[in-house]
């Protein structure tokens, strides 16, 4: 036992270090005054204090050490002298946990014994290492480099959004914008799951449900992209999601496409690309891609916009006369899908039809009219571009 040490103090410092640590509730500046004197303190000691300046000068050095390790750390290890032996320290973790400061005591002690002395220096280094991994694993805004952490995630959506084929992605990105009215930047930092949860409540209380789940999917996706690209190290949105309502498809039987050709549509061109979508199963999104040049010898062939597969399907005669006589670029020169729905809707009145319809609902016709010619599933599945039969 170290002179000057009681038996009680020396039990403590052998305990293990992975005991409970004690929550030490202390102001921040009376902590923080405790590390700065603590070298002033032992400088000036008197002759024949404690164990002798030669003890007092290895309790400095420790110290030392411990100070120069906090360089750049957010835990910082701090030390306090003890009420009953004040020549003696004990070491502690200086930290935040949910925005509170706390001080984390290790119940490791300097007392200038140095094998003691340095098996506790060692155990603060590694319990602080430990510690820290876990702050920064569950603190989602220390998990990213200090300039990354700082960028604009708007930004950065938006120039995301713009490089993907679909439009929902545009959709979905004016969704979010118009949920952050008011603000032009997001840190990454920023982004956690009250945020989040905020933007499901707002999406399922302006929209359906399933545009609602569309909306937020591509945001989820957008996150997981960031933590592909090394700035996030996990989606905050991971745990948060809606869920998708099943809804009944809607198709058109023979005689409701007859009256739609029979009736007038506010939008001639719209009116040529729906049919031809009812007779080939091909997505608005490829309709809208569709060029000339994928058109040879009554026969399409299309990189599919939404899978990137290729896609070759054999034209039906309806299908051909719909496309007229062969040209160069665009096959179909449409309006905006805004237009689209609002002309869609009112060539369905025109046509008498009750029916909530757009392009989807030409696809599922193609559908389940080519059931009905009795086209088997597996080959259907083919012709609308499936990459499994679920779909």
């Amino acid at each position: 036992m170290t002179p000057g040490t009681s038996n009680s103090e020396c039990e403590k410092g052998e305990e293990d270090d992975r005991k409970i640590f004690k929550i030490f509730k202390t102001p921040i500046s009376k902590g923080r005054e405790h590390f700065k004197t603590t070298s002033k303190r032992l400088q000036n000691l008197p002759d024949g204090q404690g164990a002798g300046m030669n003890k007092t000068n290895k309790i400095t050095t420790q110290i030392k050490r411990l100070k120069e390790s906090n360089y750049k750390r957010k835990v910082k290890i701090r030390v306090m002298p003890l009420k009953k032996n004040p020549n003696h320290y004990s070491i502690y973790l200086d930290m935040w946990v949910n925005n509170k400061h706390e001080y984390r005591f290790l119940e490791r002690y300097l007392t200038g014994d140095k094998l003691r002395d340095d098996e506790s220096v060692r155990i603060a280094l590694a319990t602080r290492d430990k510690e820290e991994a876990e702050y920064y694993k569950n603190d989602i805004s220390y998990s990213l480099s200090n300039w990354k952490k700082k960028g604009n995630f708007l930004e950065y959506f938006a120039a995301y959004a713009a490089k993907q084929p679909h439009p929902s992605w545009t959709s979905g990105l004016h969704a979010f914008e118009n949920f952050m009215t008011g603000r032009h930047t997001l840190q990454f930092q920023h982004i956690d799951t009250r945020l989040i949860e905020s933007y499901r409540d707002h999406l399922l209380e302006t929209f359906a449900v399933n545009t609602a789940w569309m909306y937020f999917a591509k945001l989820k996706a957008c996150l997981n992209h960031a933590v592909k690209d090394g700035i996030l190290e996990k989606n905050p949105a991971k745990d948060v999601s809606i869920g998708r309502q099943e809804t009944d498809k809607v198709f058109l039987t023979t005689d409701e496409i007859t009256r739609l050709e029979n009736a007038e549509c506010p939008h001639p061109e719209l009116k040529r690309a729906f049919l031809f979508a009812c007779h080939t199963g091909l997505r608005l999104s490829d309709i809208e891609a569709l060029n000339w040049r994928s058109i040879s010898e009554g026969n399409l062939t299309i990189r599919q916009q939404k899978t990137s597969d290729l896609l070759i399907i054999p034209l039906p005669a309806e299908a051909i006369d719909l496309l007229g006589t062969q040209a160069t670029g665009p096959v179909f020169d449409l309006p905006s899908r805004t237009y689209i729905l609002k002309a869609l809707k009112k060539w369905a009145q025109n046509a008498g039809i009750d029916k909530h319809i757009g392009f989807h609902t030409a696809r599922h016709t193609f559908a389940v009219t080519s059931l009905e010619m009795e086209i088997d599933i597996y080959t259907l599945s083919k012709l609308m571009g499936h990459r499994t039969l679920e779909q």
